[in-house]
């Protein structure tokens, strides 16, 4: 047992290696590269949705939700309202149509449902990537902190929850998470913001960001609980097992996607009382 947790400790480091600089660098610098990579995250992870949910598992209503989702998050961080509001109403149209062919009402009811989460889960949260990149001044700089900041938060609460935490923070849904580990994530989220504060990003003022870090870390918790409730109502370990190491895609970016949509509505705000 422990060699088998040796080795996959090791793959989570390696692809962190590779993976983590690309990403920065791509955030910085190729903001188009970015809206392509982040559409292939959508749809690899509405893939992965499919397998978690129940009207979403058969024929063509599989390949509807992966293909829709990626549109729809280009267009939105692209600023196309139009076809983004046609990608969205076209996909429920497509898989109402195509569940009506069962005659089950359940199955009607589970796939509409499900699409509309779906399109909601991989498309629009995804879109917040992109969009606070393109966000003027410094949206680059602002994705890079964000990803910094939860997986500083991350890293500190898995690795501080191990050693120091007994008491579960929801053991029905996340059996490994502890409530030490939520404080450990709050702690790394705070030195990662003070580190980013003083140093790489010195227009951010620190009373600014510092509250804000522990805003994004708990909102991560959150989105990293409800994918875990996902998986538990699936009775999966993991979304999949595409990226060695980590899982899958929903599984490496639960916290992201919960954590991207606030800053980028916090970004905005600032943005609007510094107007006035």
């Amino acid at each position: 047992m422990k060699l088998g947790i040796s080795r996959n400790l090791l793959w989570r480091v390696a692809v962190g290696i590779i993976a983590i600089p690309a990403i920065i660098y791509i955030s910085l610098h190729h903001t188009l590269i970015l809206s392509v990579f982040t559409a292939l995250l959508s749809l690899l992870g509405a893939f992965e949705l499919t397998r978690l949910m129940n009207g979403l598992r058969t024929g063509l209503i599989k390949l509807i939700l992966p293909i829709a989702s990626a549109g729809l998050m280009l267009s939105i961080s692209s600023g196309w309202l139009m076809p983004a509001v046609s990608v969205f109403f076209a996909a429920i149209a497509i898989v109402t149509i195509v569940s009506s062919f069962t005659n089950n009402t359940t199955v009607l009811k589970e796939a509409v449902t499900e699409t509309v989460f779906g399109l909601f889960y991989c498309g629009i949260l995804f879109s917040s990537i992109p969009l606070i990149a393109f966000h003027e001044p410094d949206g680059g700089k602002w994705l890079v902190a964000l990803l910094i900041i939860i997986w500083s938060s991350d890293t500190a609460a898995y690795f501080g929850g191990k050693a120091t935490g007994k008491k579960k923070l929801a053991h029905h849904i996340s059996p490994g998470k502890t409530i030490a580990g939520l404080w450990w994530g709050f702690a790394g989220a705070v030195l990662a913001s003070l580190i980013l504060g003083l140093t790489w990003i010195p227009r951010i003022e620190l009373p600014f960001l510092l509250p804000l870090s522990i805003v994004l870390s708990g909102i991560g918790v959150v989105g990293d609980l409800f994918e875990s409730a996902l998986k538990r109502d699936a009775a999966v370990k993991d979304s999949s097992s595409i990226i060695p190491g980590h899982g899958g895609i929903l599984d490496r970016f639960d916290s992201i996607l919960f954590a991207a949509p606030t800053l980028y509505i916090f970004l905005l705000l600032r943005e609007s009382l510094n107007r006035h």
